[in-house]
């Protein structure tokens, strides 16, 4: 019987089926699932990618609508828009306007005489008066025109902002608030003598009329304070100094919260919304969302993803600097120009930070920071970094952390 215990055992397992390899199986499972997850989230960027891009072409539109309307109500050497340090709002029919230049400290209010008005009329003085207690008791909202529908996801935020709290004085000294903003438009009116011009604009000359205030003299310190306690919570979380906060915010909009620039970047700290606040807002929140310009105009929220973003440059791609001080700046300039053109300063042609790092490293950091003042790609960077370290000077007595100094 031995001899034919092979033949016997070779007829049995080609009889009986295989066991499945647990292992295997087990694998391939996970194989699968991770490949099934991989592709929901490679369509979920896709479909966050497109949803940016369609956000960024809406306001887009939205901006040349709202700039030729402008352009031709007052003609284009005439018209006034939002900008990083200029609040401007325009009435419904766009004949009036109020605008606050926040790095000059000057209130200005312009209207256009309709057919037939009186520059002396007590109606347009009515206007006049009208439209500087308006500036002053109604909060601060983005034109109509410039409000674009959102995407489904998107992170938004609500708030009011009064842009000259605290910031105007009556003749008598007192300052100006709700209750008195009627008596101190009058007094404007009464006091002031009004500018006449006769401009150009498509729909033929117009008169214009304009009245300035100017603010008080403190009027920047007026608009600091109420966002050092939020500034000084950031540099506490991200530990970063409130002086590189705070002069971001001084260089960036002059504590404008309503700061709105072409790029388009928005609120006190001028975040770009598929760029810098995407990544901070995915760093903080661990969530991948459109940020609305609504949302950046909300100091809480500005401030918060402004800290963050300056966090992630230095701890992710000026991370190779050893120099604290000169991993700063570069941070700075970065913040201006991004990490690419910041290489390019030290190696021309590249945008390789990682090969930047290691020249970097073999310098002080007055010797970084006056090769970016010289080397930068682009003028307005180069001064972007003296102006952000100047303007930290002002609030170093702040620090939680060495500053640059």
């Amino acid at each position: 019987m031995k001899k034919f215990a092979p033949l016997l055992l070779t007829t049995l397992l080609a009889a009986t089926p295989l066991l499945a390899d647990p292992f295997s199986d087990a694998d391939n499972a996970f194989s699968k699932a991770f490949d099934q997850q991989d592709q929901t989230w490679d369509n979920e960027v896709k479909n966050q990618d497109a949803a940016y891009a369609a956000y960024v072409d809406e306001m887009d539109r939205a901006w040349k609508k709202y700039a030729a309307e402008i352009d031709n109500a007052w003609g284009k050497s005439n018209a006034k828009k939002p900008s990083k340090k200029e609040w401007v709002a325009y009435s419904k029919d766009r004949d009036q306007r109020s605008s606050i230049d926040f790095e000059k400290g000057e209130l200005q209010v312009d209207i256009l005489l309709n057919h037939g008005e009186s520059p002396e009329s007590k109606q347009v003085a009515e206007r006049i008066q009208h439209e500087i207690t308006k500036v002053i008791k109604q909060p601060a909202q983005e034109d109509k025109a410039l409000q674009v529908t959102l995407p489904a996801n998107a992170a938004t935020s609500t708030t009011s902002i009064y842009p000259l709290k605290g910031q105007l004085k009556r003749h008598n000294g007192e300052t100006v608030t709700n209750s008195n903003a009627a008596k101190f438009a009058a007094e404007v009116v009464k006091r002031k003598p009004l500018k006449r011009q006769t401009i150009q604009t498509p729909q033929g000359e117009k008169v214009m009329l304009s009245v300035s205030i100017h603010l008080v003299p403190n009027h920047l310190q007026k608009r600091t304070k109420p966002y050092l306690k939020r500034v000084h919570e950031m540099a506490q979380r991200y530990h970063i100094p409130d002086s590189l906060i705070l002069g971001i915010m001084q260089t960036e909009s002059y504590f404008n919260p309503m700061a709105h620039s072409g790029v388009p970047a928005f609120g006190l700290m001028q975040l770009v919304p598929r760029s810098g606040a995407r990544d901070a807002y995915q760093y903080v929140y661990k969530n991948d969302k459109i940020v609305s310009s609504n949302y950046l105009y909300n100091a809480q929220n500005n401030i918060e993803l402004g800290s963050a973003y300056l966090k992630l440059l230095q701890r992710r791609e000026m991370r190779r600097i050893t120099n604290p001080q000169s991993r700063m700046i570069c941070a700075i300039a970065a913040y201006n120009t991004g990490g690419g053109n910041v290489a390019k300063a030290f190696i021309p042609g590249s945008r390789n930070i990682r090969r930047a790092s290691k020249i970097i490293n073999t310098m002080s950091f007055e010797q970084v920071y006056q090769h970016l003042r010289t080397h930068l790609p682009y003028e307005e960077t180069q001064n972007y970094v003296q102006r952000v370290r100047k303007h930290m000077k002002n609030f170093t007595k702040l620090d939680s952390i060495a500053s640059l100094e």
